[in-house]
């Protein structure tokens, strides 16, 4: 009996010493769970009288970056240090899928406002949307430069100088330029340039007239507009075509009258060619003169002038010459003849003879 009593002490005594030993020496604990998002390393650790299996996972925004996701805890283990990336809100739960069974059998890390996990979920992942790129079309309808050329490659200046917030131009083309080629530039490249009339490249430039042209420029989004004009005024050709002067060398007293246009020229000399300057009022007119050759009695030169626009006016000059009536005409002339001077003195004395022979009778 005392045998029996022995037994029964000593089976209680090893009872109420397991029970004082798991409840003194078992723990299950989680350490290092962070306030806010980034990395960070959560410490799971415990003492326990046989082994157990502790599975950990993870919900929302936090990704386990080493570390497996099942592991062993027992008296030469008793604790794993696993690293954590949280981006956003979530959980990392601890839980004991196996061993000893004590409460709570399960630790918890909560980042942000999410709430607790029943199980890990692994979220949809969701389409990422499209984002489509507007490029929004340019309202720049402003002229960069404008170069204006004559018929021949001229560079034609104008005023006022080129301003991409100034719409009005005047040319003063002389009266040289027949047509005119306009190049306007864009400070946009995609802008459109109309021109009117729509022959700019060979726009006529009449005489005397103001020749309008409009340069309208139409930015790419097809609704801002810009209008340049330019008015390119040509002087109206010359047409005069009167002398300012006329000369004769040989007729030093000769006089020209400006309303006058027909001359009788008197020459004494024997002169076939006579030496006739003549200078016309417009310096883009002018003058030519025809029949001052083989000079006589009666011969007609004439002065030409054209003025610029083609315009012509004639004078006339008439050649009289003069008859060789007193003596000191007879001894110019006889300078030139002795042959004359002979018979005269010939003449003369025959006739003083008949004279002198009226008389004695």
């Amino acid at each position: 009996m005392k045998k029996i009593l022995s037994y029964l002490l000593l089976f209680f005594m090893i009872m109420f010493t397991g029970i004082i030993s798991v409840n003194a020496a078992n723990y299950f604990k989680m350490e290092g769970c962070p306030s806010g998002t980034g990395k960070f390393t959560l410490k799971i650790s415990g003492s326990y009288v046989s082994d157990i299996e502790v599975e950990v996972t993870t919900s929302g925004s936090i990704t386990r970056l080493n570390g497996n996701k099942t592991f062993t805890l027992n008296e030469s283990k008793k604790e794993v240090n696993i690293d954590f990336n949280a981006t956003g809100n979530g959980t990392v739960t601890a839980k004991i899928t196996n061993g000893v069974a004590i409460s709570p059998k399960e630790r918890t890390c909560k980042i942000g406002s999410t709430t607790k996990p029943t199980s890990k979920k692994t979220p949809t992942p969701q389409p990422t949307p499209t984002k489509t790129t507007t490029s929004s079309k340019s309202n720049n309808s402003n002229l960069k430069a404008l170069i204006i050329k004559s018929q021949d490659g001229v560079v034609l200046s104008y005023k006022p100088d080129f301003k991409a917030d100034t719409y009005e131009y005047t040319v003063d083309a002389d009266s040289s330029v027949n047509k005119v080629t306009l190049q306007p530039s864009t400070e946009d490249s995609k802008a459109n340039v109309v021109i009117e009339p729509s022959n700019y490249n060979n726009v006529t430039i009449k005489d005397g007239e103001t020749t309008k042209i409009a340069i309208i420029v139409t930015a790419e989004d097809g609704v801002s507009k810009k209008t340049y004009n330019v008015n390119i005024k040509k002087t109206a050709l010359n047409r005069d075509a009167t002398l300012k002067s006329l000369t004769i060398a040989e007729l030093p007293n000769f006089k020209f009258v400006s309303t006058q246009d027909t001359y009788d020229l008197p020459v004494s000399g024997n002169y076939k060619k006579l030496d006739i300057k003549c200078v016309p009022n417009n310096d883009k007119a002018k003058c030519v003169i025809t029949g001052n050759e083989n000079l006589k009695n009666g011969s007609i030169i004439r002065v030409v002038v054209t003025s610029e626009s083609d315009t012509t006016k004639v004078y006339t000059l008439n050649i009289v010459r003069k008859v060789v009536t007193t003596e000191a005409q007879v001894n110019a002339s006889g300078d030139k003849d002795p042959l004359i001077i002979i018979i005269l003195s010939v003449v003369a004395v025959f006739l003083i003879s008949a004279i002198i022979g009226v008389l004695r009778k």
